[in-house]
């Protein structure tokens, strides 16, 4: 029971872990033991950075050839599903 309580917490972390890193490099947790306490990046953190497109304007066909550049030579027509995060709202687009 430990064991299965323990990998489903560690699945978390890696899945939604936040890096505690500031923008110096430098971590600001300090142990017991005087030794910093260094927290990776979780897989959506690392996601969040990639992909990432800014535009003045917005037009669906901007959209369009960003997902078609994404998709090409990787993914078959049938397989084509993508997220897409614009602040607060999250869109999940399937072609």
């Amino acid at each position: 029971m430990f064991e299965e309580e323990f990998m489903e917490e560690k699945n978390k972390l890696l899945m939604y872990g936040r890096s505690n890193r500031t923008l110096n490099g430098e971590y600001t947790n300090i142990g017991k033991s005087g030794n910093a306490i260094q927290a990776g990046a979780g897989l959506r953190e690392q996601m969040s950075y990639g992909n990432q497109y800014y535009y003045n304007e917005f037009d669906l066909k901007l959209i369009e050839d960003i997902l078609f550049e994404l998709s090409t030579g990787v993914l078959g027509f049938g397989e084509r599903s993508f997220i897409m995060e614009t602040g607060k709202i999250h869109v999940c687009l399937a072609a």
